[in-house]
């Protein structure tokens, strides 16, 4: 295809979904693509994360009762990583391998739990922990038009050495 010609369906692409004083759109029905995840959200702040064996404890506490899912994993990441938790409903985000392994977040696959601790250990030896209690909010990434509408919270834990 001839880039002028590319320019020009593409100009009129966007001629045809979105206002000049809107470029959004999103008052007339035109909606973005921007996505949203339901959940609990927890960013991770730890200058270094040494090597050992990792084990995560989360317990979740909600209307229903309480459970609790373990994660444990070997840093440093190498080829052959190592790792994960014994139930779905938890997911550790990882970066990194050898000594740039890192692990950046905690999401909670759910929208019900009251309060959540988050026990971290190394190698058996108790690092840090914290209690939060999510206040999970209504999200319309693109508007209260368009979907997704997610529930969500967030929160950070700087994991400290206890």
């Amino acid at each position: 295809m001839k880039p002028a010609l590319f320019a020009a369906l593409l100009a009129g692409c966007a001629i045809g979904t979105l206002k000049e004083d809107d470029p959004l759109d999103t008052a007339s029905g035109g909606c973005t693509g921007f996505e949203c995840t339901d959940g609990f959200l927890v960013s991770l702040v730890r200058p270094e994360w040494e090597q050992g064996t990792w084990t995560l404890v989360v317990d979740i506490a909600d209307d229903a009762g309480s459970r609790t899912v373990t994660c444990s994993y070997a840093v440093p990441f190498g080829n052959s990583y190592e790792g994960g938790c014994d139930a779905d409903e938890v997911l550790v985000g990882t970066s990194g391998s050898g000594a740039d392994s890192a692990f950046y977040q905690v999401l909670l696959a759910t929208t019900s739990a009251t309060e959540v601790t988050l026990s971290f250990s190394r190698d058996g030896l108790p690092v840090d922990a914290e209690t939060f209690e999510p206040d999970y909010q209504v999200e319309q990434p693109n508007g209260p038009a368009c979907e997704p509408t997610c529930l969500s919270a967030e929160a950070v834990m700087v994991v400290g050495d206890g």
